[in-house]
């Protein structure tokens, strides 16, 4: 949250203050300086403030790249790591269906998930920031037991109500990328997959050459429908899109 511009000869740590009617600069031992506090203010600040006064002081900030929509960062305290996503759009556009997604894995008891801490706008009002425990991943998994782990998540009984009910949707709607996904629930599974999965990203790239493609594969397979020929029950289950970043075994 702030910041000192100086230098450390011979071990002992200086400030510079500088002025601009001159070149030169004056070095004085820190003791003499004044501290240089800088103004904290941003969806990582807010992270690292809300990690702080709940966990103590952080210790390391370490970031770890990011996409074309979110920034990733590992932040350490003394008792725990945490994983920090920020946006500079709002929490319901971009880590809202995240984190409701992610408690909805995290019930299933199956797959290990982290746990979600929290998510909320920036204070400054330019951007958003999800908080979640850093889980340390190395070595080769076990490919059976991470596929079996995958199959049970599957088959685990859904939290939503409408589920458990045979709808077909979510709670919220969330982001495929940095891409809207439209979650209303829906009775039938083919109508759902074909309006708000492939229709919708169809639609939502406005390709003239994809969309002819796809008004051919609709008719070719009445909406889809003689793909599941033969199927004779479809349930709802726990999906997840991407969780090759923060996801593992136990």
């Amino acid at each position: 949250s702030h910041e000192l511009f100086g230098s450390r000869p011979g071990g002992t740590t200086h400030c510079m203050l500088s002025a601009l009617s001159s070149p030169l600069a004056l070095l004085l031992p820190v003791s003499r300086c004044p501290r240089i506090q800088m103004a904290a203010s941003g969806p990582q600040a807010d992270a690292q403030r809300w990690i702080e006064e709940h966990h103590g002081a952080v210790s390391k900030s370490q970031g770890m790249g990011g996409s074309g929509w979110a920034s990733f960062c590992r932040v350490s305290t003394a008792e725990r790591e945490f994983f920090v996503k920020t946006s500079n759009k709002n929490c319901e556009q971009m880590f809202y269906g995240e984190a409701v997604g992610l408690r909805a894995m995290h019930a299933t008891n199956t797959i290990r998930i982290p746990e979600v801490l929290k998510f909320g706008d920036s204070e400054s009002g330019d951007g958003s920031y999800i908080i979640m425990d850093f889980l340390t991943l190395g070595g080769r998994a076990d490919q059976r037991v991470f596929g079996r782990r995958m199959a049970e998540m599957h088959l685990a009984t859904p939290a939503a109500a409408e589920a458990r009910e045979g709808k077909f949707g979510f709670d919220v709607t969330n982001t495929c990328g940095g891409t809207t996904q439209p979650n209303a629930w829906r009775d039938d599974w083919v109508e759902f997959f074909l309006e708000q999965r492939i229709g919708h990203q169809l639609r939502t790239a406005g390709d003239a050459t994809l969309n002819a493609e796809w008004a051919k594969v609709r008719q070719a397979t009445d909406e889809l429908r003689s793909l599941f020929e033969g199927v004779e029950e479809i349930r709802p289950s726990v999906l997840h899109g991407a969780p090759t970043i923060q996801a593992g075994l136990d």
